[in-house]
């Protein structure tokens, strides 16, 4: 009985270190699951910091898709517009080439007509120095 009466006479002293260890495992347990808490918080808090970057990365994207989109749309509307200008240019450039064949013609015959000018002049000269040699020059009175 001996035993028993240990045990009754140091219940309190038993109970405290059974209180003791079962607090020591009870607080190990408590902060394991503290720290998995934590840890799936902090991994929650990650992957919903994730998908706002994510969501922030599309719109950027959008909105960088859309921009070159309308540039695309605005340097098409411009290559359009060059188009019909260089059609108008090129219509002209074709009128001003005809009429520069046509002066160029013009010039060509002018040319042939200032030779022949030339040929008669010099032909007239000719025949001017054997009428001087002839006859002698023409007085003031005679050229009248």
């Amino acid at each position: 009985m001996l035993k028993m009466e240990t045990i009754t006479n140091n219940w309190e002293v038993i109970a405290g270190a059974l209180a003791s260890v079962t607090a020591f495992f009870t607080g190990r347990k408590m902060q394991k699951i503290t720290e998995k808490e934590a840890n799936a918080n902090a991994d929650e808090k990650r992957i919903t910091n994730i998908d706002k970057i994510f969501k922030i990365q599309n719109e950027q994207i959008d909105e960088i898709r859309e921009q070159f989109e309308n540039r695309v749309k605005h340097l098409k509307d411009y290559i359009k517009e060059i188009e019909v200008v260089n059609d108008d240019l090129q219509k002209i450039v074709k009128s001003k080439q005809t009429i520069i064949e046509s002066q160029n013609m013009l010039l060509d015959n002018q040319n042939k007509m200032i030779e022949e000018q030339k040929n008669i002049i010099s032909k007239q000269n000719r025949f001017l120095g054997i009428y001087i040699k002839k006859y002698g020059k023409l007085k003031d009175d005679e050229v009248h």
